[in-house]
């Protein structure tokens, strides 16, 4: 049987020489990575022969090699070369992949790239039979009308070539690069409303052919707090075809500029074949298929800043513009919720706060310095993203208020010490509560209602009606009528030649009363009154006063 199939084939080479000749020449390109380096080819059978081309028959060796536990087909691509069933088990080494395209499309276009049943075959046998004899027309040239089926196996194996070189020569499509590339939606950062204190950028993969999943990982000096999203805001890894991703990066992190690198990941639908290449020149080097999906990678760096969103809060004298140390300020959110406290402007009257998060907040004045009237109202500011904002705010002075009474015979500033008021021949009204007061009288009517302290009066002749608080009175009346309603304590009361009418409660009190009708209602405590000569009525508030009255007639 191998002798035949030996035969068979030196006499197809040499009636196809010049398709022969083509041989290995630009079957393969070098590759930067592969699932694997070495594969072992070996044998699962040889199938009898179920077509004809050229009156030989057709006998195919079921070459594969095992990769995850999966069996994969391994086509020989080496005309008139031993191979795998001529020879024993031999491993090959993977190092590249096909490039001739017209076989890349013939082999992709068949098993197991196109399931048998596809191919209306039914098993994995015949579907390798025919995509192996698809390889070979491509490879020698062959006419697949040629091919003679010796059977209803041998007719449907025909048919399957048929489609796949129809398929094959069709296709404009290319093996896929199996490279992916990241693109950014938006070349800044930008603030995400929904996701407070973070800047974002969103991205899209695009890669060389169809792909299920993708997954993206951050490699190198990232912030820390940095998320992986969707549009949506999800925190995930795992990503679907045609989802795109965002990349979020806090900005309370990024108190210095930096970068890092994003990685992502995938199984690319390219349908890879690797070339493996025989241990000996005399030996059949395979075309290796694999799983439709391939591995590929993509990368991308990304650079971010320092956030450099801050403000100054200037403070100063609004009619001077001076600064103004020492005032306290506190900054709220947007939901008036305290973010910075203890906020003192310096000798320059100036606060800086930085690297703050971009949005609406709220300046309050909490403290002012003495002299000065507090700003007691909430100042609104926005923020946006690496501006520099500066807020003044002014204070004014606060204003003294100065009190001034207008003349009437008398000068009044706040308080009055050592009032001097002389008056003659007048009836004066008086309420007073005094201390140390000396009162003389003369032949008059007195009305007080004052309120006096170690002050000094002298009136004569005079009608006089006042409410003045004082200090330090003496007060010298001469014929005068007095009406009095004063709290007395420590005084002497004497009292000659006089009509009194006086209500007192006295304490300790001395009285001494000639030629005189008494009635009286004062309260008094050690009282020395001397009255000559006049009608009196005395309700009089004092303290520590002596009360002298002098004789009238005299």
């Amino acid at each position: 049987m191998k002798i035949l199939k030996k035969i068979g084939k030196i006499i197809l080479v040499m009636i196809l020489l010049i398709s022969a000749s083509i041989g290995n020449a630009g079957t393969h390109v070098k590759a930067a990575t592969f699932p694997i380096s070495r594969a072992n080819i070996y044998s699962k059978g040889n199938y009898n022969a179920h077509l004809k081309y050229s009156n030989f028959y057709i006998y195919v060796e079921y070459t594969v090699y095992k990769k995850d536990g999966i069996e994969y087909p391994a086509y020989c691509i080496s005309p008139g070369i031993d191979g795998v069933g001529e020879i024993e088990t031999y491993d090959v080494t993977v190092d590249s992949l096909i490039n001739d395209v017209a076989i890349w499309r013939a082999v992709t276009n068949g098993f197991p790239y196109v399931s048998p049943a596809s191919l209306g075959l039914q098993s994995d046998a015949e579907a390798f039979m025919a995509t192996k004899q698809a390889i070979y027309c491509i490879i020698y040239g062959r006419n697949a009308a040629w091919y003679e089926a010796l059977n209803e196996q041998g007719a449907r194996i025909k048919r399957a070539i048929i489609q796949i070189l129809e398929r094959a020569k069709s296709s404009n499509e290319g093996k896929p690069s199996g490279t992916i590339e990241l693109e950014a939606q938006n070349n800044d950062w930008q603030i995400d409303p929904n996701l407070d204190g973070y800047v974002y950028k969103t991205f899209d993969i695009k890669a060389s052919t169809g792909f299920d999943t993708y997954s993206v990982q951050l490699n190198g000096n990232y912030p820390k707090e940095s998320l992986i999203l969707s549009t949506n805001n999800e925190t995930k890894t795992e990503f679907g075809q045609g989802e795109k991703f965002k990349i979020a990066i806090s900005l309370r992190d990024m108190t210095k500029s930096g970068d890092f690198t994003i990685n992502v990941s995938s199984k690319l639908k390219t349908k890879p074949v690797f070339y493996g290449k025989a241990p000996r020149a005399d030996w059949q080097n395979y075309a290796l298929t694999a799983s439709v999906y391939e591995d590929a990678t993509g990368s991308k760096n990304l650079s971010y800043f320092e956030n450099t969103t801050n403000i100054l809060i200037k403070k100063i004298e609004e009619s001077t513009g001076k600064p103004i140390e020492g005032v306290e300020f506190q900054i709220l959110d947007k939901n008036k919720n305290t973010v910075y406290t203890d906020l003192l402007t310096d000798k320059k009257g100036e606060i800086s706060v930085n690297n703050m998060i971009p949005g609406r907040y709220y300046l309050e004045e909490v403290r002012t310095k003495e002299g000065y009237v507090k700003y007691d109202k909430l100042i609104a500011f926005d923020l946006k993203l690496n501006q520099d904002l500066t807020i003044t705010v002014n204070n004014s002075k606060e204003k003294v208020t100065e009190y001034s009474s207008s003349k009437q015979n008398i000068t009044v500033g706040k308080q009055s010490e050592k009032l001097d008021i002389k008056e003659n021949t007048e009836n004066i009204t008086k309420s007073e509560k005094e201390k140390n007061i000396s009162i003389l009288e003369h032949t008059s009517n007195i009305k007080e209602n004052t309120q006096k302290e170690n002050s000094k009066i002298v009136v004569k002749e005079a009608n006089v009606n006042k409410n003045l608080n004082k200090q330090n009175a003496n007060i010298d009346l001469n014929n005068v009528n007095i009406n009095k309603n004063n709290n007395i304590q420590n005084m002497n009361v004497n009292i000659n030649n006089t009509n009194i009418n006086e209500n007192n409660n006295v304490q300790n009190a001395n009285e001494s009363i000639q030629n005189t009708n008494k009635n009286v209602n004062t309260q008094a405590l050690n009282i020395n009154t001397q009255i000559q000569n006049s009608n009196t009525q005395n309700n009089i508030s004092s303290l520590n006063g002596v009360v002298k009255l002098p004789k009238t007639g005299m």
